[in-house]
């Protein structure tokens, strides 16, 4: 997580990052007073947030965990024309003492 000026809205994202969503309302209020401010980032930011839910990005990852084994599985199925989606698995920050085992399947329908 990059951290921003804010302290308060730091500690909200880290709550938001664990699961915690106690704290959406810091989140959203900072968040308006930025895309009121920046009309280009509020521009990109709808047309990303109508991208996901047209399915137009699907992302599957693990992400920053550490294990003594791993064994997972990820299946992923994109539908729709891939020409205009994003199909992206990804693997970051995973670090294993033992054996690791990552099946992927992805399907494009």
């Amino acid at each position: 997580m990059e951290k921003g000026k804010s302290v308060k809205v730091n500690q909200a994202l880290a709550k938001l990052e664990s699961g915690d969503s106690t704290d959406i309302e810091t989140i959203t209020k900072k968040l308006d007073i930025i895309l009121a401010e920046d009309p280009l980032f509020a521009e990109e930011l709808r047309i990303l947030g109508q991208e996901i839910q047209a399915g137009e990005i699907s992302q599957v990852g693990l992400d920053d965990f550490e294990a003594g084994e791993l064994d997972a599985e990820i299946d992923q199925i994109v539908k729709g024309k891939t020409t205009t989606k994003t199909e992206q698995i990804v693997t970051k920050g995973v670090r294993v003492t033992g054996k690791a085992t990552i099946k992927i399947n992805q399907n494009i329908d």
